[in-house]
């Protein structure tokens, strides 16, 4: 049996939303992340500054995500995964880098109770063949 110690879990009031895709600007280097994007990115960080452990868990994790939307318009799970992950940055862990397995799902036709939950997990060796 594979054993799992869960670090913490984590809830995020509020609509999940997708990362946008940066812009690009004819004459600028570096992309343009957009202003929707950094606000929710910063919303989120707030929120597991404030839930969240005094310092980042270390070592490879996993990661289990599940997004409360309230309507079925399509967004890509993967974009509400990339927010989380980096908002998570310097808080949950170091880096995302870290994050060795991820399981991220919609849970589409909450109505009005739209949240995410965050649960974070340790690998040890025996656990890399299994998430759950």
């Amino acid at each position: 049996m594979t054993e799992w110690e869960t670090l913490g879990q984590y809830h995020v009031p509020g609509e999940p939303r997708p990362k946008a895709r940066p812009t690009c600007v004819k004459g600028r280097s570096n992309p343009i992340t957009p202003k929707a994007t950094r606000e929710e990115t910063d919303r989120v960080a707030q929120f597991l500054r404030y839930l969240g452990p005094a310092n980042p868990f270390l070592g490879d994790l996993a990661v289990i995500l599940r997004f409360h939307r309230s309507n079925r318009i399509r967004v890509d799970v993967d974009n509400l995964a990339k927010l989380v992950l980096d908002a998570a940055n310097g808080i949950l862990w170091a880096d995302d880098s870290q994050v060795f397995r991820l399981d991220a799902e919609k849970v589409l036709g909450c109505g009005a109770e739209t949240y995410t939950t965050i649960r974070v997990l340790r690998l040890t060796a025996a656990s890399t063949g299994q998430l759950l």
